[in-house]
């Protein structure tokens, strides 16, 4: 926290991690405090196997897609489609996933969309609360999402643009797929948290199919996210 009188120590054993924290009450700064143990806290479940994804995640029936993308790339006005569509929005911004059963868990509170977006595609949301950054704020109780926001993964898209063509699936490579995956889940700041990471992604590639998804001038095509990577090709 700006010296050695107050900070936060993380250490790893086999069976736990242990995260101590000291001199908190002389931290100026009570930001800082939350922002490094949310590094700490995740780093502990990184070491533990999960993998945290900045991706939105929906569900329908037995189909259940994590949308990977950089910012700028549409994975929330996707999740608001794919909610008025009939799918259940589980994230927007992050979940945590375990590798081994595909479990996907909501970590987010809230749908977060710029105010040109909403006014333009969900023009009954536009008055959803102004954030520090801009964006608009819409709880997921508002779009009927409700909890526990938690699904099994079938499929991981990975969002493009075109403009000027229809919206369409593309087969990915495997090599788009593992890049996706690490620019989605951050940076490990340990070996111990990159080693785990590096064996989530590789157990998600050979677990997950992956395509791209598109998004052009039409429609988006969401009803074929359920099917068989060669329907995709």
């Amino acid at each position: 926290m700006g010296d050695d009188s107050a900070g936060i120590r993380v250490g790893f054993a086999a069976a736990a991690t242990r995260i101590q924290l000291w001199g908190l009450e002389r931290s100026e700064d009570p930001g800082q405090l939350y922002l490094g143990l949310s590094v700490a806290l995740t780093e502990a479940l990184r070491v533990s196997g999960l993998l945290p994804l900045h991706a939105a995640v929906a569900s329908r029936g037995d189909a259940a897609l994590a949308w990977l993308g950089p910012s700028g790339s549409g994975k929330s006005i996707t999740l608001l489609f794919a909610q008025r569509a009939g799918w259940r929005a589980v994230a927007e911004d992050l979940c945590w996933i375990e590798p081994e059963s595909l479990r996907a868990c909501g970590w987010d509170h809230g749908i977060r969309v710029w105010p040109d977006a909403l006014e333009r595609f969900f023009p009954d949301l536009a008055d959803a609360a102004t954030m520090p950054d801009g964006k608009r704020f819409i709880p997921y109780h508002r779009i009927g999402a409700l909890e526990p926001r938690s699904c099994t993964l079938s499929r991981v898209a990975i969002l493009g643009r075109a403009a000027g063509g229809p919206s369409r699936w593309e087969p990915a490579t495997a090599h788009e797929t593992v890049r996706a995956l690490w620019e989605a889940s951050g940076l490990p700041l340990l070996d111990s948290s990159r080693h785990a990471a590096a064996r989530c992604v590789a157990r998600l590639v050979r677990r997950l199919p992956a395509a791209r998804l598109v998004r052009g001038d039409s429609e988006l095509p969401l009803a074929d996210a359920g099917a068989e990577p060669a329907a995709l090709r």
